[in-house]
Parts: C-alpha cells; structure tokens; sequence
C-alpha cells in the first residue's frame, strides 16, 4: 500500500503537481493536508527536517495561484515557474534568508533565466513577513533549544 503524498518530506507531492494534472481544488486539499502534517511533525519535537516540507508547501502554494489565475490571465503554460516561484517565496518569509533562497531555487532550477524574478519574490516575501511580525523558523527553533541547554549549564555550575 502506498502512502498519501502529503506525509513524509515533499518530493513525491512536488513531482505529482509539476506534471499538471491537478484542479485547484484538489491542490488546495494537498495543501491544508500538507500543512497540517508539517505543523504536527514540528510542534511534535521529533527529530526530522522541516527544509523539504517547507520547499513542498511553498510548491503547493504557487500550483495554487497558477490554478486560481487561467480565471483572469493565460498562465496555463507557466506551472513550473510558479512551482518555483512559490518554493522561493515561502522559503524566504519563513527562513528569512532572500538570497540563500533566491541561490537556492534557481539552483534548483538549472538556469539563471529565472533569477531576477526570484530576487523580486524574496523581497516582496521578506517585506511581508517583516510587516507581519514573524520570526524566521530557526530563530524559533534556536529559542526553543536554549533555555534547556542554559538550564543544562546552571544545574552542572551550582554543583
């Protein structure tokens, strides 16, 4: 039996909606599922990579806004570009790292034609997220971590 692909890190899920097989309607579900795995697998504290998920989500999400736009403007052959345009944006607002991201995802890419289009994303995304008041995931993680290492640390000093 095979699993569902909104579980584990992403790769199959972003494979599946690259192809263009999916209504809008159907990828909005993947991504509620998706999200909701993601947020259960973090909040849990098992070890496990949030890099991969957070590339998914952010290909979902992008799937979702060229299914949503053939309603108002001819996008239909432009799938993987916003595949890609989403997986930039979400990483940045919430690694909040624009160029690691911009380099990332045209890496991913294979070609610098797309570039200049992720720079924008990262900054429009790095924008939002600063109105917003978010913090990046590893400021979160590293917040989350500290105080049981300080505490480690005064227990073995007041011994």
């Amino acid at each position: 039996m095979s699993r569902p692909p909104i579980t584990g890190g992403g790769g199959e899920l972003v494979g599946l909606i690259a192809r263009g097989n999916s209504a809008w309607g159907m990828i909005a579900l993947l991504l509620a599922g998706k999200f909701v795995f993601t947020l259960f697998s973090y909040a849990s504290g098992a070890p496990g990579g949030i890099f991969l998920p957070m590339l998914s989500l952010g290909a979902l999400v992008g799937a979702l806004i060229h299914g949503i736009l053939p309603e108002i403007l001819d996008v239909q052959p432009y799938l993987i570009n916003f595949i890609f345009l989403g997986m930039t944006g979400f990483f940045v607002a919430v690694v909040r790292a624009p160029i690691t991201g911009a380099v990332l995802i045209t890496e991913m890419a294979g070609s610098f034609a797309h570039f200049p289009a992720f720079i924008f994303v990262s900054i429009i995304a790095t924008a939002v997220a600063e109105l917003l008041g978010t913090r990046p995931i590893y400021d979160s993680l590293l917040a989350r971590f500290l105080p049981e290492a300080s505490e480690g640390e005064a227990s073995k000093s007041g011994s």
